[in-house]
């Protein structure tokens, strides 16, 4: 996706690009802390909360 279009959202609700690629890398985290038996050193959507 180029840069520009990270903001893109194809209806008003949805989360933007940028949004979904934060959404999928914090949950990849948690999974992959879970599967490890760890803590996720960020909690669930934190990273969309933060950004």
């Amino acid at each position: 996706m180029p840069e520009k279009d990270y903001d893109l959202k194809p209806t008003p609700e949805m989360r933007s690009f940028a949004d979904q690629m934060l959404h999928l890398a914090a949950d990849n985290d948690v999974f992959t802390a879970a599967a490890l038996g760890t803590k996720s050193p960020a909690g669930m959507d934190e990273l969309e909360k933060n950004s």
